[in-house]
């Protein structure tokens, strides 16, 4: 029985990988609304309304924001 759990994890483990990466995909639509995603506009103000509201990790939010400016000043 052992065999089989150790099967099931291992093809879980490849599932898991292969959705990662396809959640790390970037589409053209989501290049597209990246790049109309400026500072001091509703969406950049609504992405960082968004942020403030998913997570309470201070130091995450401003990872992510750092890396918002960093990409729209880049």
């Amino acid at each position: 029985m052992d065999n089989c759990n150790n099967s099931n994890d291992t093809i879980l483990n490849v599932l898991f990988a292969s959705r990662e990466e396809n959640i790390c995909v970037i589409t053209k639509e989501d290049k597209k609304k990246i790049k109309e995603l400026i500072r001091d506009n509703d969406r950049y103000e609504k992405v960082l309304e968004f942020l403030d509201n998913a997570t309470n990790d201070n130091i995450a939010k401003d990872k992510i924001r750092n890396s918002l400016e960093s990409y729209i000043d880049g």
